[in-house]
């Protein structure tokens, strides 16, 4: 109970950080990052109140999808080499226990404090630097277009370096490789729906979904069935990122 107080605490005080410093717009559930505020010149349509119980459903897919995808990965890599499997077993067992604060505590306050910090304050914050980099070379303009190069390249390198401090946060390797890919995915969210709210919801179906993930599909499940959940689990995590990316990119705006 002592931790999830704490971390609560934590959040509290990520969020009235990004809040005062790192959010543009404070309408409800409409947090524009940074990018917006100095360099973007022409709007990028976000979700409005009535879209977020879509965006809920779409993220819980989103979330559960990557969960299976990356659990059948898993397992036919620890099934090589049964001292990693060990290992990682004793590791995760902790934090996938039933126990009501360890549920609180994985499941809802750690994907809202990782979210904010990562794809909040990281992010905007790398974004923030990177881009005073890219105006000062570019001859002192203002505003960059969405469409500009090195909007992009900004973009791309401040994502990964978030990413990558996200991978480092975790302590074991397979987790640091699993986080790095959801983290970057996640920071994918932050760019199209300018709001760190989905990731949180995302985050949290990831998180949630591991507490059942050995009951829904269990160890003994053949190879082949295995395969193809993965399969399918990869298919719609890389489909619902297209179809995120193609109908509100900032292309479009």
């Amino acid at each position: 109970m002592s931790r999830n107080l704490m971390m609560a605490g934590q959040i509290l005080l990520a969020g009235i950080i990004y809040y005062l410093f790192f959010a543009a717009d404070h309408g409800p559930f409409r947090v524009e990052t940074l990018l917006d505020r100095y360099y973007i010149s022409r709007r990028v349509s976000r979700p409005v109140l009535k879209q977020w119980a879509g965006i809920l459903i779409l993220m819980f897919f989103f979330g559960a999808a990557i969960q299976i995808s990356f659990s059948t990965v898993l397992t036919f890599i620890l099934s090589a080499d049964e001292a990693a499997a060990s290992s990682y077993d004793q590791a995760i067992a902790p934090l996938i226990s039933m126990e009501p604060d360890m549920v609180l505590y994985v499941g809802l306050l750690a994907p809202v404090f990782e979210e904010l910090c990562f794809r909040g304050l990281a992010f905007s914050f790398l974004s923030w630097i990177l881009l005073q980099i890219v105006r000062i070379s570019d001859r002192g303009r203002s505003k960059l277009s969405p469409d500009h190069f090195l909007f992009f390249s900004a973009w791309i390198i401040a994502n990964l370096f978030q990413t990558l401090f996200f991978a480092l946060y975790h302590e074991n390797i397979y987790q640091r490789i699993y986080a790095f890919v959801i983290g970057y995915f996640f920071g994918i969210l932050v760019l199209v729906y300018r709001s760190v709210v989905p990731g949180m919801m995302a985050h949290i179906f990831v998180n949630l979904s591991g507490f059942f993930i050995d009951v829904i599909f269990p160890p003994d499940l053949p190879k082949g069935t295995k395969l193809i959940l993965m399969t399918a689990g990869i298919l719609t995590v890389s489909g619902i990122l297209f179809k995120l990316c193609r109908r509100q990119s900032l292309r479009s705006a």
